[in-house]
């Protein structure tokens, strides 16, 4: 049989301004198991990178660019609003999610869905003033890509580009 997981990623418009001259980024992404899939979608999890190959944010930049370690939260809507739900740990996944070590990149496991459920991941992304110094004084676009998988069904991707 079948089954789908679908993501979609999107950047707030709104990018926060920060006192010291840096700048946050929220992003919002949703995965939803498709209501005619036939099975439960096992250990599904989200990936997003600042430097993956194929989307990779500016080299001079990326060292003044990170995931904001305190900012993940976990909803089961589309919307990310209402109760907040625990990122689920155990013995295997001591830290979910997890930011890789230069912070340039993290996993989010989100646990198994049902056919229908739908799960919401927000989180944020901290520009430094020193990446747009060394953009040249030119816009600095900040690209990530979030990908999607399950143990037991195909992956997903989903690029994202937002500019400062």
């Amino acid at each position: 049989p079948k089954a789908t997981l679908n993501m979609k990623k999107n950047a707030s418009e709104d990018i926060r301004n920060e006192e010291d001259g840096s700048y946050t980024i929220t992003y919002t992404v949703w995965i939803e198991a498709a209501s005619t899939n036939k099975f439960v979608l096992e250990n599904v999890r989200i990936e997003d990178s600042l430097n993956n190959t194929a989307h990779a944010t500016f080299a001079d930049s990326l060292q003044y660019i990170s995931y904001v370690d305190d900012s993940f939260k976990l909803f089961s809507n589309k919307t990310a609003t209402g109760e907040e739900l625990p990122f689920e740990k155990s013995e295997e996944i001591p830290n979910n999610p997890a930011l890789n070590s230069d912070k340039k990149g993290f996993v989010a496991y989100v646990g198994d869905m049902e056919p229908g459920s739908v799960r919401c991941i927000q989180y944020q992304v901290r520009v430094g003033l020193e990446a747009i110094g060394k953009s040249g004084g030119e816009k600095l676009s900040v690209k990530n890509r979030a990908l999607v998988y399950s143990d037991n069904a195909k992956n997903g991707k989903n690029g994202n580009e937002v500019s400062i």
